[in-house]
């Protein structure tokens, strides 16, 4: 069912493609750098094809059962899945599937799901037995849970006087469908108390019997049980200082800084509590404005005259580039971009001489709003951060670009003149590597390589 807010998006591309009035509540810059696009080369979008695992014959078999397990309805048979055993990004973000210890090779499907690279590492550096073994007959399965200590982050809503500041945890616990690696533990933890207990053991037939049931069942599923080496765990955690949690109604952005011991959600969607807690600063993403300022004073971003150079010179070539197609001087014809460029070169003479992290970014948030996206780069290397930039962008068309879950739908339900309209829309945004977007750019070479192509914008298949 479509909702009014998607009404809303709908009716905006359509009235980009008929012309009438303008379809975003965009600045001036932006219609700039809409109208001028015309006069720019054709642009690129890139495109990382993925490295997956191919799935054929019995473990195809076993990717279904396991699908099923996890409440996964694919339209066919998947041919291949990734590191984490995910195939489509409308799988959902907590399910994790293996199928062979080779899947480590693999790369993700959705960059959204690289938050779990940290417990990921976990399994297959200390499940390597664990994998070895058990994807023999069976795919070992389970459903990620993010933690704040012991309260699970889709909890917090309900128990907001609960969340304490500090780091959060991945954790998943392993297992079959038929939950093998349970029954093989605990058969396991039998044999270790039969042998320093014989006797006991020995005088109990129906313990006997049952034991011996068990053992059988297992023998008759796994092969000779002795080949098995007996996990120590099949429940792995990850500490890490970001992680995003996803539901049905809103994408949690879930930031710890330790250096602060300080916790930070933003959100997009709906609001996801009541009562705030007190020990979590809480953003709405749909603010994006001030909800990046407010996140680069608490230092989740910083400024960086490297960055400034760069989107300078970038926006000197774009601007050269129009101008060679303009009667006109550009000044005169796009006043707003003119403007933008020379109060970006005026703020880049300063940067050059502040050695200090914290007095550069001081400096820029002090500028206007709209131009601290130009000057600033996540202080960490957590893809966590760099994928929450983009989605509080001063640009509309970029922040819908950056949301696959919101973009992809639009998209699909748009006609084919809007679709054109949205892709020219596009087109004129992306100006930075750092503002491609990785899924969305997969799924149109996939599904719309064709009209994008039509549109100016070619693909960089890599």
């Amino acid at each position: 069912m479509i909702n009014l807010h998607d009404l809303v998006e709908l009716h905006h591309l359509k009235r980009i493609a008929e012309g009438n009035g303008r379809p975003f509540d965009v600045s001036q810059v932006e219609e700039d750098f809409l109208a001028f696009s015309n006069y720019t080369p054709r642009k690129a979008l890139h495109v990382k094809l993925p490295k997956l695992y191919a799935v054929a014959g019995d473990k195809t078999t076993q990717l279904l059962s396991a699908l099923q397990t996890l409440g996964i309805q694919p339209d066919a048979p998947p041919s291949a899945i990734d590191i984490s055993g995910a195939f489509d990004p409308a799988i959902r973000s907590d399910a994790i599937l293996f199928l062979s210890p080779q899947q480590y090779e693999a790369d993700h499907s959705s960059s959204a799901r690289s938050s779990l690279d940290p417990l990921l590492e976990k399994i297959y550096t200390e499940g390597v037995s664990l994998l070895r073994d058990f994807t023999l007959h069976e795919a070992l399965i389970g459903r990620v849970q993010a933690l704040r200590g012991t309260l699970a982050l889709d909890e917090v809503r309900l128990f907001p006087d609960r969340f304490v500041s500090g780091p959060y945890q991945l954790s998943v616990e392993l297992d079959t469908p038929d939950q093998t690696v349970s029954h093989f533990r605990a058969l396991a933890s039998t044999f270790t108390h039969l042998h320093q207990d014989p006797s006991h053991f020995l005088l109990d037939p129906q313990k006997v019997e049952e034991v011996t049931q068990k053992t059988i069942a297992l023998r008759r599923k796994l092969g000779s049980l002795s080949r098995y080496e007996t996990p120590t765990t099949q429940t792995f955690q990850a500490s890490v200082d970001h992680c995003v949690v996803r539901t049905p109604s809103n994408t949690l952005f879930y930031l710890y800084l330790p250096n602060s011991n300080h916790n930070i959600l933003v959100y997009f969607g709906e609001p996801p509590f009541d009562n705030l807690p007190s020990n979590l600063t809480v953003f709405s993403g749909h603010e994006h404005q001030t909800t990046l300022l407010s996140l680069a004073e608490l230092g989740v971003y910083e400024a960086s005259s490297a960055i400034l150079e760069q989107r300078i010179n970038a926006l000197t070539q774009l601007c050269d580039n129009a101008s060679r197609g303009l009667r006109q001087p550009l000044e005169e014809t796009y006043p707003h971009i003119q403007h933008l460029l020379s109060t970006l070169q005026d703020i880049y003479e300063p940067f050059q001489h502040m050695a200090n992290p914290e007095i550069r970014t001081n400096y820029a948030i002090k500028q206007a709003p709209e131009l601290l996206e130009f000057m600033i780069c996540p202080a960490s290397s957590s893809p966590t951060v760099h994928e929450l930039l983009p989605r509080l962008s001063w640009n509309d068309a970029l922040r819908t670009y950056h949301n696959p879950r919101k973009f992809i739908p639009l998209f699909q339900r748009a006609g084919e003149e809007t679709q054109r309209a949205f892709l020219r829309q596009l087109s004129s945004s992306i100006h930075f590597n750092n503002q491609q977007n990785q899924d969305v750019n997969l799924w149109l070479y996939r599904n719309h390589a064709n009209v994008c192509q039509e549109e100016g914008l070619e693909f960089n298949v890599y």
